[in-house]
């Protein structure tokens, strides 16, 4: 049989009903099918007495009784920092696929054994310009991919093409739990709505990086806009904001 390279995934544990959970999910069931690489999965907010009949090789990445005062001494150990080098050597991965937040993936570019793996991140870029200091590790990656076209124009530009991008990987949508309403005005008559509203609905946790009052003046500055120039638009528009208060973010009611 031929060989397999190893791939190891360092993300949120698959099973989580998270963003990064559900991509990892979404990659993981794809490659244990294939017969071209091996998967591997170094899963943080998880212990191992959780993880039960894996379908591929499985690394958690939370604490034992031990290991608790070594855990907690480094914030970042919550994302894997803490022992990534010890999943390294027991696993020896030829690929290591990060897809978080830059400062939290940091321990990838900072190993002793960088040199040993291909390196690729999938860069969420949110906003423009980004943090020196993000721009200069992705720098340091084999192969960089944003989630969307624009987030890759953000590293063209400001890295000066000094990151070697191979594009973007756009999120998709599991067609099938997520599928089109066959009458979209009869669908919204049963939910309790008028057929002529047009609702912008937002998924977010109320965080600070989530920017909710720029969102909201955005959509002001669109309802302003379509004032004098559509009135159905203006009087039957609406933004729907799905998110807890209080968070760990914005004053929402004021």
């Amino acid at each position: 049989m031929a060989y397999r390279p190893k791939v190891l995934i360092c993300n949120e544990w698959s099973n989580l009903i998270t963003g990064y959970g559900t991509i990892g999910r979404e990659l993981l069931n794809r490659w244990v099918k294939s017969d071209r690489i091996e998967p591997i999965e170094f899963a943080s907010y998880v212990h191992h007495s959780q993880i039960q009949d894996p379908l591929w090789k499985t690394y958690a990445n939370n604490p034992n009784q031990e290991q608790v005062r070594e855990f907690e001494s480094n914030p970042l150990n919550q994302f894997g920092a803490w022992s990534f080098e010890n999943v390294c050597l027991d696993c020896r991965p030829d690929l290591c696929f990060f897809l978080r937040d830059n400062w939290m993936d940091k321990f990838g570019w900072d190993s002793p054994f960088k040199p040993y793996y291909y390196c690729v991140n999938l860069a969420p870029v949110d906003g423009e310009p980004q943090d020196e200091e993000w721009i200069y590790n992705y720098s340091l990656s084999d192969k960089v991919f944003a989630y969307t076209d624009w987030g890759a124009e953000v590293l063209e530009k400001q890295s000066k093409g000094k990151i070697n991008l191979g594009g973007s990987i756009p999120l998709g949508a599991d067609i099938n739990v997520f599928k089109p309403v066959p009458n979209k005005s009869q669908h919204k008559q049963a939910m309790g709505f008028s057929p002529n509203y047009y609702i912008i609905g937002t998924v977010n946790r109320n965080q600070i990086r989530k920017l909710y009052p720029d969102l909201f003046k955005g959509f002001r500055q669109f309802l302003d806009y379509a004032k004098s120039r559509n009135k159905d638009i203006y009087e039957n528009t609406f933004l729907y904001t799905h998110t807890s208060h209080p968070d760990m973010g914005w004053d929402i009611p004021r």
